[in-house]
């Protein structure tokens, strides 16, 4: 040891390492769990909620539900006198001329005219003829009169004919015209009908919403007034689980001082060296934001300068030793992390590392002392 050095002293300190809760914050968590148990021992749980859940079917969406089970059931009212026309068309009933009263009424209107004319001018011209021979009633005249009638009745049976067939030809395209418009317009009448149900169903199912959600209002607004009592606790003391600055350390570390010729290392000394705790004890994190503190005074400094800091946290009556996060962080800012609530933590074995190996180069042969 160089001359002029000073022989080690002893330092005492408190630094044994608490995961509990600072004894400041203690109270509030100790009242918040008797208020919680204060509730649980009244036995009254909160209770399902005690009306309809799910919203009945509105009348809209009940009619919508009617006609599309009505509609599965008896089928398009749009469409079925339609269909029923053209299955009569499709098949034949129209070809029989006789069963077709469009075409009897057809040929009556065509055939008047002419019978009319025979009857009114013919077959009176005729009778005027024999009787200007003196021949009228002979039975001359009525074979003339019977050859006119027949000569009429042949000239309508063939326009009968002629006209049948016209009409049957007429009627067949219908039939395959009504086919045609059948396979095209039946999926037509069934899309129209369903389109109207499900204007129906949309109708009744913003009803259904509205009504539901009013429901929900209802069932929202009875749980919070169920557990509201539970959960203010509850927030209560999980705000405060969650803004407590983390353990304590506190205790007895005994240690001999460095050579005085690095007086500033006594506190290094005393922190690390005493009562069986090794370096590797403080290597975690723990809360050192210089905000929980106060009496903050230097008491010395590592070996790489950092300063080392007696303090008491704040509502805690005990005197502890530590560093300060906020300088730790602008020399070894990987050895900080930061807490959910903003504060800073510190592991020490990082914050150190450099204090410790100036102390072993110092202890080493031939080392500065």
């Amino acid at each position: 040891m160089g001359g002029g050095g000073q022989t080690p002293s002893t330092t005492v300190q408190q630094t044994k390492q608490s995961n509990e809760p600072p004894s400041y914050i203690q109270p509030y968590l100790q009242k918040g769990i008797q208020d919680l148990t204060a509730l649980y021992d009244k036995g009254q749980a909160p209770g399902y909620y005690p009306g309809a859940t799910v919203a009945a079917p509105s009348a809209n969406t009940q009619a919508a539900l009617t006609a599309l089970y009505e509609r599965g059931v008896k089928g398009s009212p749009y469409g079925q006198s339609i269909m029923a026309n053209l299955d009569e068309t499709m098949g034949g009933k129209y070809l029989d001329v006789d069963a077709n009263p469009y075409f009897q009424k057809a040929l009556a209107a065509g055939f008047k005219p002419q019978t009319e004319q025979f009857m009114q001018e013919v077959v009176p011209g005729l009778a005027s003829q024999f009787s200007k021979v003196g021949r009228y009633g002979s039975g001359a005249q009525q074979d003339v009169t019977m050859r006119a009638v027949d000569s009429l009745n042949r000239a309508q049976a063939d326009a009968t004919v002629k006209a049948s067939s016209s009409a049957y030809d007429a009627e067949r395209s219908r039939m395959l015209g009504a086919a045609g418009t059948a396979a095209g317009l039946f999926p037509q009448l069934q899309a129209a009908d369903y389109q109207d149900i499900n204007a129906m169903g949309q109708a009744g199912a913003g009803w259904d919403r509205y009504d539901q959600s009013l429901i929900d209002s209802d069932i929202a607004r009875y749980n919070y007034d169920a557990n509201k009592d539970w959960n203010y606790i509850n927030r209560y003391l999980a705000s405060l689980n969650a803004g407590y600055p983390g353990g304590e350390m506190n205790g007895t570390v005994r240690g001999s001082a460095m050579p005085s010729t690095n007086p500033s290392a006594d506190t290094l000394n005393a922190v690390f060296k005493g009562a069986g705790l090794g370096l590797s004890a403080l290597s975690m994190f723990g809360f050192s934001d210089r905000r929980l503190k106060e009496d903050i005074t230097p008491v010395g400094a590592l070996n790489d300068g950092q300063t080392v800091y007696s303090y008491r946290y704040k509502g805690d009556p005990r005197t502890q030793i530590g560093l300060l996060a906020q300088e730790v962080e602008r020399v070894h800012p990987d050895a900080v992390a930061r807490h959910p609530s903003g504060l800073r933590m510190v592991d020490y074995r990082r914050a150190t590392r450099s204090a410790r190996s100036g102390q072993a180069a110092a202890s080493a042969p031939g080392g500065l002392m």
